[in-house]
């Protein structure tokens, strides 16, 4: 495998998520480590409904 040549052990773990084999159990309530918002998505297309509605 050539990520395990490139990256060593952790080689095998990066093939495996990249293709979604994970078989680590889900851990449903631990403690939340951060938290993040979103505003680019809503700056992009601000004015898309006047633009719409005109046309």
């Amino acid at each position: 495998m050539e990520l395990t040549h490139h990256f060593g052990k952790a080689g095998q773990y990066y093939y495996k998520i990249a293709r979604a084999e994970d078989d680590r159990p889900v851990e449903a309530n631990r403690v939340r480590k951060s938290i993040g918002a979103e505003t680019s998505f809503a700056l992009l297309f601000k004015g898309c409904r006047s633009n719409v509605a005109r046309t």
